[in-house]
């Protein structure tokens, strides 16, 4: 009599995409605002200090003994894997 029931189904599938939609925007949201301090946490240490060095926030000095000591670090020397 009132065709309360006409397309109903449409709206019912557009609701569920909505509230979809909307619960995986609040999650990265979420997420996103965990990590966004550790974003540049990961940077390679020697970019970091030829950034810094450009700038002028250290010596070229400064800058060399922070190469040797992060190329010291990272390089594994070969007799140290002696067993």
């Amino acid at each position: 009599m009132w065709h309360a029931q006409d397309g109903m189904g449409w709206w019912m599938v557009l609701m569920g995409v909505f509230w979809l939609l909307f619960m995986a925007s609040v999650i990265y949201l979420f997420l996103s605002a965990l990590t966004r301090g550790h974003a540049h946490d990961d940077g390679d240490a020697l970019e970091i200090a030829k950034r810094r060095l450009a700038r002028g926030e250290i010596t070229t000095d400064q800058f060399q003994e922070i190469r040797r000591h992060v190329e010291g670090v990272v390089r594994v020397e070969p007799s140290s894997m002696k067993p």
